[in-house]
């Protein structure tokens, strides 16, 4: 587990929103993209992860376990297709959502 997340998350973010950005046709914009979002993602993923796989092995049963990680990934999934989309006006309510939650003080808010 350990492992995969500080290996293969941060190589699987960067093929992420490197396809992405190809397939809108602004592959020109992939390098900024990175530099936007690479940290809130893998900080999202080190917040997700980890404990959908402690939930899985502590609490699932044998039979269920895929079950489990199939819905969390879809849940997932969701997350990185609306942070994908994003422009930059959401980015930052989203940094400000992170930071209200992890208990830092820059939150600020935009209307």
């Amino acid at each position: 587990m350990a492992l995969d997340q500080l290996l293969l998350s941060p190589i699987g973010i960067c093929i992420f929103y490197s396809i992405i950005k190809t397939m809108e046709g602004q592959s020109d914009k992939i390098t900024q993209t990175l530099k936007d979002k690479f940290w809130p993602t893998l900080l999202a993923g080190y917040a997700v992860w980890p404990l959908a796989h402690v939930i899985n092995f502590r609490f699932i049963p044998n039979s269920q376990r895929v079950l489990y990680i199939n819905a969390v990934n879809v849940c997932w999934n969701v997350f990185l297709c609306k942070l994908a989309s994003s422009g930059p006006q959401d980015e930052s309510r989203i940094k400000a959502a992170g930071r209200q939650q992890s208990g830092g003080k820059e939150l600020k808010a935009e209307v």
